[in-house]
């Protein structure tokens, strides 16, 4: 690479070391990213899940629109990139209204734990499938102990056991966000599917630019998500008293400050920083997004929970250390 052209500026951006400004921007992403199961979770109070996930996706896909004409990318797909868009919007579309009926039947707090087991899941398909990456000592031990924390939380899901908490039986009981087997089980059905979604688009964004991608991903997903509402809830769904504040601030914060303003942060800060750099900071999204369950919607904060919850932030700490090792230039 001949030194001052633009190809070796730009490298040189990408090893820049993370200062204050980009450490507190990544960590206000994943704060805010934590916080998608909760805003989900108040916005289901009123809104069955498709609708909810259509609102979402429509918002997503404006804020998309805007990206992609500020930075001058051009929409019109071509007949392959149809194709790519198509296959992502699908997954997409599946993986979002599992996560959001998963939501429905579990909790905010669980919520956050489990849907970040796709960390882990990713790293077994390039492992065994795409051949794309390899199982360490260290990635191994990651997501054994991650795994360990999340059969904690499926065998305890339903128990009485809260910490700090005077009546937490009867809080438990009458809790309407008591976490049930079949809301986890959704959520681990929406990592395995977010996972997939994640190497496929590994792929696809090799062979079109991704804002434009994520643009008609969402796009697609917004048409099925409409579509499917108005034929399995009907129009009741979209009745105006469902509209209540709590639900209007939760898809606002779904559809505009996280498909909007963290992908926008997130975009930028690739900029200056690897990708690599920036996944090692992901270990703290369950903790943000199980203390906003607890604060925002009192989520009990299960013994189990907290087990799970190490364990898989333990996990995703260990895994994106594999790539962490300082880069030498040539």
């Amino acid at each position: 690479m001949v030194p001052g052209t633009t190809a070796d500026r730009k490298v040189a951006a990408i090893r820049q070391p993370l200062g204050f400004r980009s450490v507190s921007l990544v960590l206000l992403t994943v704060l805010l990213w934590g916080g998608t199961p909760v805003a989900t979770k108040f916005s289901l109070e009123t809104m069955p899940p498709i609708a909810v996930a259509c609102v979402r996706f429509g918002l997503a896909s404006v804020c998309m629109l805007i990206w992609c004409l500020i930075t001058g990318v051009l929409l019109r797909p071509r007949g392959h990139e149809v194709v790519l868009a198509g296959v992502a919007g699908g997954i997409m579309a599946l993986q979002i209204f599992l996560f959001n009926l998963g939501i429905h039947y579990s909790n905010a707090s669980h919520g956050t734990v489990l849907i970040q087991t796709f960390v882990f899941m990713v790293l077994v398909i390039e492992h065994f499938f795409t051949k794309t990456d390899r199982l360490t000592a260290r990635t191994l031990l990651g997501v054994t102990i991650a795994a360990v924390g999340v059969a904690t939380a499926l065998a305890t899901t339903g128990q009485m056991d809260t910490i700090g908490s005077a009546g937490a039986d009867e809080l438990l009981q009458h809790h309407s966000d008591r976490p049930r087997l079949l809301g986890d089980g959704l959520l681990l059905l929406s990592a395995g599917l977010l996972s997939i979604k994640i190497v496929f688009i590994k792929f696809s964004v090799q062979q079109m630019d991704s804002a434009k991608l994520i643009f008609w991903h969402d796009l697609v997903g917004l048409l099925f998500f409409g579509l499917f509402s108005l034929v399995l809830e009907g129009t009741a769904a979209w009745a105006l008293e469902n509209f209540t504040w709590p639900t209007i601030l939760g898809l606002l914060y779904q559809g505009i400050v996280v498909a909007g303003f963290c992908f926008a942060t997130h975009a930028w800060l690739l900029q200056y920083h690897s990708a690599t750099q920036l996944s090692v900071f992901s270990f703290a999204t369950p903790l943000f997004g199980v203390m906003l369950a607890i604060v925002l919607r009192r989520d009990p904060l299960s013994s189990w929970l907290v087990v799970a919850g190490i364990g898989v932030t333990v996990g995703i700490y260990l895994v994106n250390q594999r790539h962490t090792k300082p880069a030498t230039t040539g």
